[in-house]
C-alpha cells in the first residue's frame, strides 16, 4: 500500500521535471485499487500534459524572439520593461540590466510604448531615433490584450541606418553616373522620328542611311539649327556600331586649352590639380561612335593631334607614354565652309580630307518649307506636355506667315518661336498677330541696334522696307505687313510711295 502511494506522490508531484511525459501503464495497477480516484488522477495527469506543452511552446516562441533581426520590447501595464530581445540591445547599445525590469516611463517617456500605454492604441511604421544609439529605425508599437483586457505593450524595431547609409552612396554614385551619361551621349533620335516628308529631308534621310551602313568617317555639313546632331544620332541608331557607346563632345563649348584632356584623358600628375587619371572621349567611344560637332572651331595645333587619331587609331594621354589603341568610327559636323577656312589657313586640308570621306549636306528650312506645318505641330505637341498648355494649332494666316520666313536660325529658330508663342498666348490656338510680332521683333532685333537714335520717319522707313522683305511685294504680303505693322493697307500704300 504504501509503495502504491509513493507511486502516485511522485506522478502528482509538480516539482518534479514536468517535460517527462507520464506513461499512464505505470499506475495501471493503483489506478485499479483505487477506482474512486481512477478520474482524479486521469484529470491531473492530462493538466501536467498541457503544462508541458504550453512551456515548450513558450520556450519555442522565446527562441524565435531571440533569434529575430528585428529588435524586440515588451513592457506590462504599469510601464514595467519585461523583455527584450538580444536585436534590441544590439539597436540601442543598451546593456540588458539597464532595460529589464526599469520603468519605461522613466526611460523613454516620449517613445511610442509609453504613448502606447497612455492612449491604447497601436502606431504603425514610425521612423524614429533609437533610444542609446540614436540610430534611424523604424518602429511598430501595439498594445497587448488577454481575456479582453489591456495588459502591457510591445514594439518591434528594425534598425534602417544601413539602409539610408546605402542610399545616401547610391545617390552619390547616381549623380556621378548622370555626369557620365551626360558625356556618353543620350543617342535617342532616329530616322523614323524625323519630322517632315519633303523631297529635300527624304533625299538627305536616304543618303544617311546608306552611311550608317559604313565605317567610314562621315562630315555633316550644315547651317546652324538644322539638326546635325539629330542625324549624327540617327545615322549611329541605324548603324553596325549601335553595340558601342555613342559620345558626344562639342568643340566649340570647349577652352581649347582643355580639349586634348577632354578627347584624350590624362594620367595622374600631368599637371597641377590632376589628382587621379582620367579617360577621354575617344576612349570611351572605344568599338562606339564619337560625334565631333563644331570641328572647324579647332585650333591648328589641335588638329593635327585629331588626323593621328583619324589616321593611326591611337593616342597617348595627356602625361602618359602608353599608347592606346582604339575602334571608333567618327562622325564630324560643322556650320562653317572648311574649302575657305583651307585658303585661309586656319583649317588643314589633310585632315579635311581625312573627314571629308562621306559628306552630308542639311538642307536648311528654307529648302523644305513644306515641312514648317508638321514641325509646328510637333513643338505644339511636345510643349503642351512641358507647359502644361492645351494648344490646337496656328491660324491659317499664322502658318502663312510662318512658311514664307527665310528662317536663318532654321529649326532652332522656329521651336523657339513655337515655344514663345505658346508662353504667351491665353487662347488655345496661336493667333496670326503675335505671330508677326515674334517674328518681326526676331528680324528688325537683328538688323536695328537699339542703341542706335535715328529720327522716326527713318525709323519708319527701315520697318517697313523690313515687313515688305519678310512678307513679300505682292498684295497678299503687303495685307500681312499692313497688319503686323498696326496700320490700314491704303496706309501702307501711301507710306511706300513716300
Amino acid at each position: 500500500m504504501k509503495n502504491i502511494y509513493e507511486k502516485l506522490k511522485e506522478y502528482i508531484n509538480f516539482d518534479l521535471d514536468l517535460t517527462r511525459k507520464i506513461d499512464r501503464s505505470e499506475i495501471g495497477t493503483c489506478l485499479n485499487m483505487f477506482p474512486q480516484i481512477a478520474e482524479i488522477i486521469d484529470l491531473l495527469i492530462g493538466k501536467i500534459d498541457e503544462i508541458v506543452e504550453q512551456r515548450n511552446e513558450a520556450e519555442e516562441l522565446k527562441a524565435i524572439l531571440q533569434s529575430s533581426y528585428e529588435g524586440i520590447e515588451a513592457v506590462d501595464i504599469h510601464g514595467r520593461i519585461k523583455y527584450v530581445n538580444p536585436a534590441f540591445l544590439k539597436i540601442t547599445q543598451i546593456p540588458a540590466d539597464q532595460r529589464l525590469n526599469q520603468n519605461i516611463f522613466d526611460k523613454n517617456p516620449d517613445g511610442l510604448l509609453a504613448k502606447v500605454l497612455k492612449s491604447g492604441k497601436p502606431f504603425n511604421n514610425i521612423t524614429t531615433q533609437a533610444p542609446g544609439s540614436g540610430k534611424e529605425c523604424i518602429a511598430s508599437a501595439t498594445p497587448v490584450h488577454y481575456k479582453g483586457e489591456m495588459i502591457g505593450a510591445v514594439i518591434v524595431v528594425s534598425d534602417i541606418s544601413s539602409t539610408i547609409r546605402i542610399v545616401k552612396e547610391l545617390e552619390k554614385s547616381k549623380s556621378v553616373l548622370a555626369t557620365l551619361y551626360d558625356k556618353l551621349g543620350n543617342a535617342h533620335y532616329s530616322f523614323e522620328r524625323m519630322v517632315g516628308n519633303s523631297r529635300a529631308l527624304q533625299t538627305t534621310i536616304e543618303l544617311a542611311k546608306v552611311y550608317s551602313e559604313s565605317t567610314s568617317t562621315v562630315l555633316i555639313l550644315g547651317e546652324s539649327g538644322t539638326g546635325k546632331e539629330v542625324f549624327a544620332q540617327s545615322i549611329y541608331n541605324h548603324s553596325i556600331s549601335k553595340r558601342g557607346p555613342f559620345i558626344s563632345l562639342n568643340c566649340a563649348a570647349i577652352p581649347q586649352h582643355l580639349l586634348e584632356s577632354e578627347l584624350f584623358g590624362y594620367e595622374k600628375g600631368a599637371f597641377t590639380g590632376a589628382n587621379q587619371r582620367r579617360i577621354g572621349m575617344f576612349e570611351l567611344a572605344n568599338n562606339g561612335t564619337i560625334f565631333l560637332d563644331e570641328i572647324g572651331d579647332l585650333d591648328y595645333s589641335m588638329q593635327g593631334k585629331l588626323l593621328r587619331v583619324l589616321q593611326e587609331n591611337e593616342f597617348r594621354r595627356v602625361g602618359g607614354n602608353k599608347v592606346i589603341r582604339i575602334d571608333v568610327r567618327v562622325i564630324a559636323a560643322t556650320n562653317r565652309s572648311l574649302e575657305v577656312m583651307i585658303k585661309e589657313g586656319t583649317f588643314r586640308e589633310d585632315l579635311y580630307y581625312r573627314l571629308n570621306v562621306l559628306p552630308l549636306r542639311i538642307p536648311p528650312l528654307r529648302e523644305r518649307k513644306e515641312d514648317i506645318p508638321a514641325l509646328v505641330e510637333f513643338f505644339i505637341r511636345k510643349y503642351n506636355l512641358k507647359l502644361g498648355k492645351n494648344i490646337v494649332g496656328c491660324e491659317e494666316n499664322a502658318m502663312e506667315i510662318l512658311a514664307d520666313y527665310k528662317w536663318p536660325g532654321n529649326i532652332r529658330e522656329l521651336e523657339n518661336v513655337v515655344e514663345r508663342a505658346m508662353n504667351l498666348t491665353k487662347r488655345t490656338i496661336i493667333g496670326t498677330k503675335l505671330i508677326s510680332q515674334l517674328i518681326f521683333t526676331e528680324k528688325t532685333s537683328n538688323t536695328v541696334d537699339e542703341n542706335d537714335l535715328i529720327p522716326i520717319a527713318e525709323m519708319e522707313k527701315i520697318l517697313i522696307a523690313r515687313s515688305l522683305e519678310i512678307f513679300g511685294t505682292d498684295l497678299k504680303g503687303k495685307k500681312l505687313a499692313a497688319k503686323a505693322l498696326g496700320i490700314s493697307l491704303a496706309s501702307l500704300y501711301n507710306k511706300i510711295r513716300k
